[in-house]
């Protein structure tokens, strides 16, 4: 079990140019471009249909960890296809060490990672140089929100998984022919 679990959490490497920097959040996010250790690549257009945790985080900070057990509730709540977390770790251990505190802790979902903590790529390309730091995504790719933390982080989580159900519905009930009388 404990070796199926290492396979699920993701170590990212980072696939922006040196000094590239969006002009703002929604523009790093629209551009956004990491690939795990497993080759899957994380860009916008596959996040895009699932609401969307963009989570810079590190396991050195006090406020990140408090906000594992609000992760874990709200990873636990929802499908992959409904609600998904991107870790970017600013961690500057080695890759070894960030896995086995991942596994540790029981932290399941994509991290990026790539030991270079805030002078990393994706940092830069957010614009981030303290953690924690988040961006909360619809499912349009549009930011719900940014920052938010324990209750409100999780109530926010909610409403655009509820937003998302609601307009799945609809779109079902339009691509379902009537039924004859």
């Amino acid at each position: 079990m404990r070796a199926a679990r290492l396979v699920v959490t993701v170590v990212g490497i980072l696939a922006f140019g040196a000094g590239t920097s969006a002009t703002s959040a929604a523009d790093a996010i629209a551009t956004m471009r990491v690939v795990d250790l497993d080759g899957r690549a994380w860009t916008a257009d596959k996040l895009r249909g699932r609401v969307t945790l963009i989570d810079f985080w590190a396991t050195w900070c006090a406020p990140c960890l408090t906000e594992l057990p609000y992760l874990k509730q709200a990873r636990a709540r929802y499908s992959t296809e409904e609600f998904e977390i991107l870790g970017v770790s600013f961690d500057v251990s080695d890759r070894r060490a960030l896995l086995s505190w991942l596994n540790r802790q029981g932290v399941f979902w994509p991290q990026v990672f790539d030991g270079r903590g805030r002078n990393g790529p994706v940092a830069r390309h957010f614009g981030v140089i303290g953690v924690p730091t988040s961006f909360l995504t619809g499912a349009d790719g549009s930011i719900a929100a940014t920052n938010l933390r324990g209750p409100r982080l999780l109530a926010a989580i909610d409403a655009q998984v509820r937003a998302l159900r609601a307009t799945r519905s609809l779109q079902r009930a339009a691509s379902t022919p009537p039924v004859p009388q």
